[in-house]
């Protein structure tokens, strides 16, 4: 696991590559501030918040395994004898054909 850089600047740069996170960031820290003004109980607020990581966490992991399909599918194309398969052109047997 990587060291976590306490630079902001980093932070920002990385987490702007994957909107669909920072605006699940954006969402839990309007939970935190209570923006709406809508949140009156501890239990509104902690079921709000457990939705909203639940869905980053969902969110995550989607970015997680598109990275991941993107990286393997490179390495594969950069593997010598390795070719994008084409269309086949078999068609089989004709039925008039005689098997061998």
């Amino acid at each position: 696991m990587e060291k976590f850089n306490t630079k902001s600047t980093d932070f920002m740069k990385r987490i702007e590559k994957q909107p669909a996170l920072l605006k699940r960031f954006e969402q839990l820290l309007c939970i935190v501030e209570d923006s709406a003004g809508d949140i009156q109980k501890a239990d509104e607020a902690e079921r709000r918040v457990i939705d909203e990581l639940r869905d980053m966490g969902n969110e995550a992991l989607t970015a997680w395994s598109e990275q991941q399909i993107s990286t393997l599918t490179e390495n594969h194309k950069k593997k010598e004898g390795c070719s994008q398969a084409g269309k086949k052109n078999f068609i089989g047997i004709r039925p008039t054909d005689k098997l061998p």
